[in-house]
């Protein structure tokens, strides 16, 4: 089905590709991948608001630093909104202490896929150089994802066109 969606936004039909999203999404409330394309889907019909939300609760699902936030949450004593606020925005190296950074570096590392799906968020925000950047990363760690060569091409399709390599 996400195929069918994707290639529905490829072919410029938006609405119908936010449907399919939205089946895969009320059938796997975690589909990632669902909420990301409804989110590109979203953003070439200029629905920005409702674009980003979809983006984040990708992002959200990707993150592995949902459970660990959730434990450092509950482990401390939060006095104030502003206390919650920063405990969230906190990177993984803010919050494991340095001398355990290398044994927690592996459960933080993005995935080959989640470089890919940053890669072309930001490519949809006109960022070529970074999606580029991020495309290369997804390729390191699997040289073999295809997503991510596919985007790497149209990138430098793009950046070679505007002059820009």
């Amino acid at each position: 089905m996400l195929t069918i969606a994707i290639d529905l936004i490829y072919k410029g039909e938006y609405e119908e590709a936010i449907k399919i999203c939205d089946i895969m999404i009320t059938t796997l409330k975690n589909n990632l991948d669902a909420w990301f394309w409804k989110g590109r889907a979203l953003t070439a019909l200029a629905r920005d608001k409702e674009a980003y939300q979809c983006y984040m609760n990708a992002r959200g699902m990707g993150n592995r630093m949902l459970y660990f936030n959730s434990m450092m949450m509950n482990q401390m004593i939060l006095k104030s909104e502003e206390d919650k606020k920063r405990v969230r925005m906190m990177k993984p190296n803010e919050m494991v202490p340095s001398s355990f950074a290398s044994y927690f570096e592996p459960l933080f590392a993005p995935s080959a896929d989640e470089l890919s799906r940053e890669g072309a968020y930001v490519q949809t925000h006109g960022q070529f150089k970074e999606a580029l950047s991020l495309y290369e990363q997804a390729l390191e760690q699997d040289p073999t994802h295809q997503q991510a060569l596919r985007n790497k091409k149209r990138v430098e399709k793009l950046l070679k066109k505007e002059g820009l390599e």
